[in-house]
């Protein structure tokens, strides 16, 4: 009987300890987007004809194949305060705005205003633009 409230209390302790660690890193901390991201652009279905991305996804030709080309994912790198994108290996980085209520953020990038809103979708999180369009944003470790 000893030894089964030695081991109750440290059963207990390290499920207590475990519970509070999730809570650090649960979906309310989860919603501010930090770190490095890879954002794939997700293809839209317009008619049979043509089919829409986000603006912020290059589209490359290939150089071989000038009737070939693709969307290339880029790289999101979420500060404090300000965001990198490398878009096929152009850096660029943009002051942005979180909107504390929504989650939204905003930024204006290349003359462009974009304003997302977050999703969260197991450990990605998907960016709506204004249009309805998609990124999915799987962290980079």
């Amino acid at each position: 009987m000893k030894h089964f409230k030695n081991i109750f209390t440290l059963l207990s302790l390290f499920l207590l300890l475990n519970t509070a660690h999730g809570q650090d890193e649960g979906p309310i901390s989860e919603m501010y987007l930090k770190g490095k991201w890879v954002a794939t652009c997700a293809m839209e279905v317009i008619d049979k004809a043509s089919m829409a991305n986000c603006d912020i996804c290059p589209f490359v030709i290939n150089p071989n194949d000038k009737s070939q080309a693709e969307t290339k994912d880029i790289e999101m790198d979420f500060q404090s305060d300000s965001l990198t994108i490398n878009q096929n290996g152009k850096h660029s980085t943009v002051a942005y705005v979180r909107n504390t209520n929504t989650h939204a953020i905003s930024f204006a990038l290349n003359d462009r205003h974009y304003n997302f809103r977050v999703f969260f979708y197991n450990k990605q999180r998907i960016l709506e633009d204004g249009d309805g369009l998609l990124l999915v944003l799987s962290k980079i470790k």
